[in-house]
């Protein structure tokens, strides 16, 4: 693979990610050789999107070496270039940490002109202004904190968060509209407008067919939304490939049944969301964000959509016949979880680990994440807060403990209740808990700030929350702690992240903006939030619910599990659904968990999982 070709340097970040290696495994001048390669393709002016994936690779598995080549070049355009695609090739909180380590480099080298471009790159991740990064870093790094403060300038104006109202009862957005009434001939996918989430099933079906149609007779198709029509009759049909992979394919993928089938999940977000995909952003970036962009999708459709946007062909359905065969899976699911009434005597089992991450533990003994699960007859409640590391009035651990506790003792007082309360009671219950948890919380931050939070950090915490009450589930979340659906058909994210990249996809799929970057990972939505005029103020709390099947699996995550477990969306939902295999909740737990450890652990890892006896 070192002497270079097409597709080498994904197959060596495979081979990096996936065989196990130890850095003591390769002697020091093969991992000068691989270093090397990231370096090379930094002068000739292409695309550097497979050195940028390299570079990740590099830091995860040993990030000395990697981290002084890429300060030596930092300075430099091409470097730059190297390190924008670096970035957003890895997990957000590992991107910071290494532009962290980029910075001192350049501070002790006296490169002035890198520490500027590094420092926005920095504050551009989190959309932040020079104080508050100064701020975030002030007990770590005081000396960049003091550099934030004094040194850095500030290059142009920031761009404006913006704000829209997305409360009309009468958008497009949330409604399904029947077209045979109004299309008597085929029409193009790039010609309708934003299709709903209840669409998705019969759209990804259909376009799986449309591929299967071709590849039985080893045709390619590189389907586009300018070569896939919807019919009259609501099925889909493909033109073949004119020979032009679609802007949206991977970088350096060989033409296949498994890259039409990359290409053909492209075509169904293009159609969810109304836009053309950016070529520049690899189309997994949105998985985590679409539930709360795109309405009424069903709980388990979003899992034939992530195994298809997987980055290693070889882990997608190999053709668009195994992608029909996850489609009607998935179909299947929903249609029976419609038709089954709930079962009030249902049990669950529960399993539950949680741990403080293999390097987090060389840093703090202190876990900030939290868990709560208790059963009474067939009533369930469990629970994952992970709380916010950069407060500086209070602590994430006290955040998420408070607001574990909040809810444990508000649960046990309602417990006769709930028992027997309806579908809409137990919502309730979940909004007022997450209500008095936030008061709890921004309560105990006022104290730790002596009354006076001018200039300070208070403390939060995520949460994402689920009653099971016999085979029906209500789910509620604030935050990027997640919940997965997982059955035969894979594993369906049900929760999204609230940040401001998932704020920035919104505002781009009701035009108000004209492209989409995945950029800003400060938190929008958790407990501990205050107003304007520093009152106390909750923020809402999502909700989905639905029927649990016999089978399937309930699983809650903090972000230390999503985050190190693997590098992208579709890759944790596949290890996801393989951990699931086990069958036994406490083993799927402990599984996850550990694949964390494995793949990092730089942060505290817990995992909650349910399913019906």
């Amino acid at each position: 693979l070192l002497r270079g070709g097409p597709g080498t340097n994904e197959a060596l970040s495979h081979a990096l990610r996936r065989a196990g290696w130890s850095s003591e495994d390769l002697d020091p001048a093969l991992h000068d050789a691989l270093i090397d390669r990231v370096l090379a393709g930094s002068s000739d002016g292409d695309s550097l999107d497979s050195e940028g994936l390299l570079a990740a690779e590099l830091y995860r598995w040993s990030p000395l070496g990697i981290t002084d080549a890429l300060a030596l070049v930092a300075g430099t355009p091409d470097g730059k270039r190297l390190l924008r695609v670096t970035f957003s090739a890895m997990p957000p909180r590992r991107a910071e940490e290494l532009g962290l380590q980029l910075l001192i480099h350049a501070l002790a080298d006296g490169d002035s002109s890198a520490a500027q471009w590094l420092g926005g790159e920095l504050t551009g991740f989190a959309l932040v202004s020079a104080d508050e990064m100064a701020d975030r870093l002030e007990s770590d790094h005081p000396a960049l904190a003091d550099w934030f403060r004094h040194e850095f300038r500030v290059v142009g104006e920031r761009r404006e968060t913006l704000f829209w109202d997305d409360t009309s009862e009468d958008t497009v957005y949330t409604a399904e509209v029947d077209l045979s009434d109004l299309h008597q001939q085929p029409v193009m996918l790039a010609a309708l407008r934003p299709r709903s989430g209840a669409s998705l099933l019969g759209l990804g079906l259909g376009l799986a067919r449309a591929l299967a149609h071709h590849h039985k007779d080893s045709v390619l198709v590189d389907p586009t939304r300018h070569t896939v029509r919807l019919l009259p009759d609501g099925s889909l049909e493909a033109d073949a490939s004119t020979g032009e992979p679609p802007p949206s394919i991977l970088p350096g993928e060989s033409p296949s049944p498994a890259r039409d089938v990359y290409a053909g999940a492209v075509v169904l977000l293009e159609a969810l969301l109304g836009q053309g995909w950016p070529p520049s952003v690899p189309a997994h970036r949105v998985m985590p964000y679409l539930r709360t962009t795109v309405n009424l999708l069903p709980p388990a459709a979003l899992a034939p959509l992530e195994s298809a946007l997987h980055i290693d062909p070889s882990a997608r359905p190999r053709d668009g016949l195994a992608w029909v065969a996850q489609w009607q899976a998935a179909a299947v699911a929903e249609e029976n979880r419609s038709y089954t009434s709930v079962d009030s005597d249902a049990r669950c089992h529960i399993g539950y680990d949680s741990h403080i991450g293999r390097m987090k533990v060389l840093l703090t003994q202190t876990n900030q994440d939290a868990v709560f699960v208790s059963t009474r007859s067939a009533l369930s409640i469990v629970l994952v807060c992970d709380g916010i590391s950069t407060a500086n009035a209070g602590s994430g651990d006290v955040a998420s403990s408070i607001a574990c506790h909040v809810v444990a003792n508000l649960w046990e007082q309602a417990l006769p209740h709930l028992l027997r309360a309806s579908q809409s009671e137990r919502r309730a219950f979940l909004d007022r808990a997450l209500r008095a948890a936030n008061t709890a919380v921004c309560d105990a931050a006022l104290r730790f700030a002596g009354g006076n939070l001018e200039g300070r950090i208070p403390m939060g915490t995520t949460i994402v929350v689920a009653l099971v009450h016999g085979s029906h589930v209500t789910l509620a979340w604030l935050g990027d702690s997640r919940a997965y659906l997982v059955g035969p058909y894979g594993a369906s994210l049900l929760t999204a992240d609230e940040n401001q990249a998932g704020e920035r996809l919104r505002a781009w799929h009701l035009g108000f903006l004209d492209k989409w970057e995945p950029v800003g990972f400060a938190l929008v939505g958790y407990l501990g939030h205050f107003n304007e005029l520093l009152q106390p103020e909750a923020l809402p709390a999502h909700h989905t619910a639905f029927n649990l099947l016999p089978g399937e699996h309930l699983v809650l995550c903090s972000d230390g599990v999503t985050d190190y477990a693997a590098d992208t969306a579709p890759e944790v939902a596949s290890l996801i659904a393989e951990a699931a295999r086990l069958g036994d909740p406490d083993e799927i737990a402990r599984a996850l968990v550990a694949h964390a450890n494995r793949g990092g652990g730089g942060d505290n890892a817990s995992a909650v999982v349910a399913s019906l006896v």
